[in-house]
């Protein structure tokens, strides 16, 4: 098998790396995500769905990554919702306009997607959203930059418990399940439930924690 090559290095510690078609983000040496499978961006979509039937949702996404998660949302709305993306990292979004967008959106139309170059930790929305989705870091717990706490603990769950519409939604994407963010999100008055996705060929078993207004 080919080894990774690295084509591109950002600020606070990124690095792109390709082999054979794919990629992959590492931070500060450590995968961070990658191409390979995406089947947890793809089931974030789908319990999107069906947390909401309004006919045009507003959708806030915190984090473009590679680009998969968007990808899910454009193919399970389409038209149908207002999207917008709050990536803090430069980089991420050039490396996606340069190199990975091909790879994960394919030929979907991404035009009327809202970009915004800013910290999801930090950003106050001027409106509110139907949905909320975080796919930042690799559960609740900051490894992309200590702002990212605010995201998980109580002041930051309930700061985003005020940007979402009644029977708003908030959906956290994890790699691991946690009885404290639960604890945290049930205490900030949302209403909490999690559902697990199942990775069966990569022995992985990752979570999406829904928290309803």
């Amino acid at each position: 098998m080919m080894e990774w090559a690295k084509i591109a290095s950002g600020s606070e510690g990124l690095v792109l790396f390709t082999r054979d078609g794919e990629y992959l983000v590492s931070v500060d040496g450590k995968e961070l995500m990658s191409s390979y499978c995406h089947v947890s961006e793809d089931a974030l979509a789908t319990v999107s769905r069906r947390c909401t039937n309004l006919p045009r949702p507003k959708i806030l996404i915190g984090g473009l990554g590679l680009g998969f998660t968007l990808a899910a949302y454009i193919k399970e709305f389409g038209p149908e919702a207002d999207l917008t993306i709050v990536e803090k990292s430069p980089d991420i979004i050039d490396w996606y306009r340069k190199y990975t967008k091909r790879n994960s959106i394919g030929d979907l139309d991404d035009s009327k997607v809202h970009f915004i170059c800013n910290d999801i930790s930090q950003y106050n929305p001027e409106n509110c959203f139907d949905i909320i989705a975080l796919d930042v870091d690799n559960g609740p717990e900051a490894i992309c930059g200590i702002h990212n706490q605010t995201l998980y603990d109580r002041p930051g769950l309930k700061r985003i418990f005020d940007q979402l519409n009644p029977k708003g939604t908030l959906l956290l994407w994890s790699a691991f399940d946690s009885d404290s963010y639960v604890a945290d999100a049930i205490s900030s008055g949302f209403q909490v439930t999690s559902e697990k996705i199942d990775i069966p060929e990569e022995g992985w078993t990752h979570y999406i924690f829904i928290c309803s207004k």
